[in-house]
């Protein structure tokens, strides 16, 4: 028996439609992410098997730095260091230990001592180095003085055989309006070059504030909707610094 012709513009309706439906997904539940790709993991993965314990594949970071590295106004707590340590941890599945000795209000300079008792203390495989810089700007901080803590800070660290992770600090509204625009991304460099510097020490170098800004620059956003106050991102800042900074990680396979 023939089937009715009308009903082959309602299937082929309804294959349409289902089809559409399919491939739209869930919708997005921030916007700010919408063209933000995630790298493939699996061969920083394969990295990860290889260079880290296979029975436990932990892994204890320990971080120092001012108020943005402790997460101020982040809802959660946890800042854009705490976010991307997490963010590693689950996609690579392996346990990450995540001390943030972080103080607000600190530099290099007021961390002083303590620094090395960290250090002692913790014994971590990897040390973060996560500046606000701002704290130093304010406090004139010469920048020949700056890269000198820098460089005792990576050095120590290298002693006791941990690699060391630059992170230069997420964008803030200082970053784009203000007298310290002109020098946060100074400094910025200064604490790169200086980490670099330091003879014998494993250091890798993660530019959040140059990645941050090229990411909100390709995507015509605004720091605005990232703002908590002048030195501050909001919890919003907080999670895109803290993706960006994890895939960063996760893409370069660089874990010990």
């Amino acid at each position: 028996m023939r089937r009715p012709a009308l009903i082959y513009p309602f299937i082929t309706l309804t294959i349409c439609v289902w089809m559409l439906l399919a491939s739209q997904g869930s919708p997005p539940t921030n916007a700010l992410f919408l063209a933000h790709t995630r790298p493939s993991p699996e061969l920083s993965l394969v990295n990860v098997l290889q260079r880290t314990n296979a029975s436990t594949r932990a892994l204890k970071v320990m971080a120092v730095g001012g108020s943005v590295a402790v997460g101020w106004n982040d809802a959660t707590k946890e800042g854009y260091l705490g976010r991307a340590m997490q963010q590693v941890g689950a996609t690579l599945r392996i346990h990450v230990d995540f001390l943030n000795k972080s103080t607000g209000g600190f530099t290099p300079t007021r961390l002083g001592t303590t620094y090395a008792r960290y250090l002692q203390q913790i014994q971590p495989q990897v040390v973060i180095i996560s500046w606000g810089l701002l704290d130093d700007i304010a406090d004139k901080i010469s920048e020949a003085q700056f890269m000198s803590e820098i460089e005792y800070e990576v050095a120590l660290a290298a002693k006791q055989n941990c690699e060391v992770w630059i992170v230069t600090p997420p964008v803030t509204t200082a970053t784009y309006v203000g007298k310290d625009a002109a020098r946060e991304p100074t400094y910025a460099a200064d604490e790169i070059t200086a980490a670099r510097d330091v003879k014998g020490a494993k250091v890798v170098v993660f530019d959040l504030l140059d990645e941050m800004k090229r990411y909100l620059k390709n995507h015509h956003l605004s720091y605005q909707p990232l703002e908590s106050n002048a030195w501050h991102p909001n919890t919003q800042g907080h999670q895109l610094a803290g993706e960006l900074l994890a895939e960063s990680i996760i893409g370069r396979g660089i874990l010990p």
